[in-house]
């Protein structure tokens, strides 16, 4: 059962990593300078740089048909940041997202997303799915390629989402709160039409699913490096 959320304390603001610490992101900071085959070099200038330890991340979309109306699965999810904005902080720190997760070692290939999906997927949502069974949509993009380094992949599986076992979850204080909600493609595409959904790579996938589902859209597949 989810815990109902109150507010959020910080402890500590820490910007700079204990000896032998590890952190899910890497943030680096740069001087550089453009070099150029026909003129002189650029003005120096400052570049700053976040990667996490996957580099690149996959979300997922299960979905099924019934009575011949698609259905697909989102999760409510726990997202403290939103709270703690500068601008404009969120009320209430959640949104409604597809699952997903960043690539592991040894997954940086077509079959690699195909098998995260399916992880993160009984991870998060308590659905089990054939890894094979994974349709990769498309091509991945950049979301943030300003400062983030990051691609995401995004992948969909015909599954019946009504079946779920109890997520396994990740053991995070994140994850705790996560909810599972059914919607219709069409209830979905309805929130992304008034703002009800304000997650970038949920918008992507839900219209990249339904344009999978016209025919209109290529499916990726095979072992090859993405790297």
């Amino acid at each position: 059962m989810s815990r109902r959320f109150r507010d959020i304390e910080i402890l500590e603001d820490r910007n700079r990593l204990e000896p032998g610490e590890r952190r899910f992101t890497d943030v680096r900071y740069f001087r550089v300078r453009n070099l150029y085959h026909d003129s002189e070099p650029s003005r120096e200038y400052r570049l700053d740089m976040v990667s996490h330890r996957g580099v690149d991340a996959v979300c997922s979309v299960p979905y099924h048909f019934d009575n011949g109306i698609c259905r697909i699965l989102m999760i409510k999810s726990f997202r403290p940041v939103l709270k703690l904005r500068p601008l404009a902080p969120e009320p209430e720190p959640f949104l409604w997202e597809i699952v997903a997760g960043v690539l592991e070692d040894g997954e940086h290939t077509l079959d690699g997303v195909k098998k995260r999906s399916a992880d993160e997927l009984q991870e998060e949502a308590g659905i089990k799915v054939d890894w094979r069974d994974v349709e990769i949509m498309g091509e991945p993009m950049y979301m943030s390629p300003g400062i983030y380094t990051e691609k995401i992949w995004f992948t969909a599986v015909e599954t019946d989402i009504g079946k779920r076992l109890p997520a396994e979850h990740d053991g995070s204080v994140q994850e705790e709160l996560i909810e599972q909600h059914e919607f219709s493609l069409e209830e979905a595409l309805d929130c992304l039409r008034h703002g009800i959904i304000k997650d970038a790579k949920t918008e992507i996938a839900i219209y990249r699913l339904k344009e999978m589902l016209a025919g209109r859209l290529s499916v990726r597949a095979g072992a090859e490096e993405i790297g």
